[in-house]
């Protein structure tokens, strides 16, 4: 699965969770990649922390500067 992230602080740790969450209960094996689009606030900071507990997350940082 595929998320693109610009600035979701607010957001992207329950989104994370609640998507891996239900892909587990339905036995879909999966990897989520957040598309983190050079976010100002504290995303990339949450998606490192989240990493640790969400196995199936992997980030892509700063590809590209869509928002600006």
């Amino acid at each position: 699965m595929v998320i693109a992230a610009h600035n979701e602080e607010g957001r992207i740790e329950a989104t994370v969770r609640a998507i891996a969450q239900a892909l587990r209960t339905a036995r879909i094996p999966c990897e989520i990649l957040v598309v983190n689009d050079n976010s100002a606030d504290a995303t990339e900071t949450i998606l490192q922390t989240l990493s640790g507990d969400v196995p199936e997350l992997r980030e892509r940082a700063g590809v590209n500067d869509f928002y600006r």
